[in-house]
């Protein structure tokens, strides 16, 4: 979506198409900073790159002289990501994470290129990975529940099925000036993608393990 990002705001944003670069690749920003928000994003592409490689965003950074952090919540990837050399800053979700990444959701499937414990490439000391979660593929279609709650509401509600999380955090976080809109199930194996209606909140629902 873009290249470069600084103090900017993404959200309600998708890609499925090939993108392929060298360095800072990903599917919706090759390079964010400086108090950027990335909200409410999927990416479903094939993301290629040498290094700093992410589904949703290849670099994550922050700002050196003030404590203005990139922010990407909220944000699903079930693409295929691609590293040329080696694996060290490739992520499913960012590949170098400086900043705070939480929320976040991505396919765990080695024929994608990445497993369970690659959502980060790698997170460094100043930045924050919070509640993040790799899921089978009949939890990213939501046929099936994870182990631990997902996202718990403002109102203390939890959810279990990733579409659920996603609509659940769209609505408490949707605002006036970031009108943020709902996910929906895709015709790609029923993972999510963004609807484009205003988001609901879902029932809360008793998970089954």
């Amino acid at each position: 979506i873009v290249g470069y990002q600084n103090l900017g705001k993404l959200y309600n944003c998708g890609n499925t198409g090939k993108i392929e670069g060298r360095d800072n690749v990903g599917g919706i920003s090759g390079y964010s900073r400086q108090s950027s928000k990335l909200y409410n994003c999927y990416n479903a592409g094939h993301i290629v790159g040498k290094d700093w490689v992410g589904g949703i965003i290849g670099y994550c950074d922050t700002y050196d002289f003030a404590p203005l952090e990139t922010q990407v919540k909220n944000c699903i990837n079930w693409g295929m990501i691609e590293a040329q050399d080696g694996m060290e800053y490739v992520g499913s979700i960012c590949g170098l994470n400086v900043s705070t990444v939480s929320n976040c959701y991505w396919l765990c499937d080695p024929e994608k290129g990445l497993g369970m414990e690659r959502g980060i490439g790698i997170t460094e000391s100043r930045g924050k990975t919070e509640k993040c979660f790799a899921l089978t593929q009949d939890q990213m279609a939501s046929e099936a529940n994870s182990l631990t709650p997902l996202y718990t509401t403002v109102d203390k509600k939890t959810y279990f099925y990733v579409l659920d999380a996603l609509n659940a955090w769209s609505y408490d976080y949707n605002s006036v000036d970031m009108k943020l809109i709902g996910w929906e199930k895709s015709n790609d194996r029923g993972f999510p993608v963004l609807s484009g209606k205003s988001a609901e909140k879902p029932d809360e629902n008793v998970p089954v393990f």
